[in-house]
């Protein structure tokens, strides 16, 4: 994974409260079925910023939930639910003076979710990567 970084804002839209979770607008709704589960795990990006996923196979779905993992503390963000009529989006989120938001993508076909993070830190600055991930 190639890290990118900049002393400048790259979360903009993205207001940080000091200590109170913000979640950002997520550009798929989420569903509430229950999912018989095949495969789940987590990535970390920049030691702070936590991607859980879990692959059902019934319905065919992935559950993404994103996380502020800082300061003695994990805090969800956001989250969606990818599925074959919605397989991308993007979410996003504050808590405890960090910023966070990633754009998801997972392909049905090749079960292949792909990660492109940005994470924003205090005193720190702003970070970009991304990963794939196969399942």
């Amino acid at each position: 994974m190639q890290v990118t970084t900049t002393q400048a804002d790259l979360l903009p839209h993205i207001s940080t409260e000091q200590g109170v979770p913000q979640a950002a607008t997520m550009e798929v709704p989420t569903s509430a079925t229950v999912a018989q589960e095949a495969v789940s795990g987590s990535y970390t990006f920049f030691g702070f910023l936590e991607v859980d996923y879990s692959l059902s196979i019934s319905p065919p779905q992935i559950k993404v939930d994103l996380f502020i993992n800082a300061l003695g503390q994990k805090i969800r963000i956001a989250g969606v639910d990818l599925n074959p009529n919605h397989p991308t989006a993007k979410i996003g989120g504050s808590a405890l003076g960090f910023k966070a938001e990633v754009e998801l993508s997972f392909d049905f076909n090749t079960y292949i979710l792909t990660i492109k993070a940005t994470g924003c830190a205090p005193f720190v600055g702003c970070k970009t990567g991304s990963t794939t991930i196969h399942l």
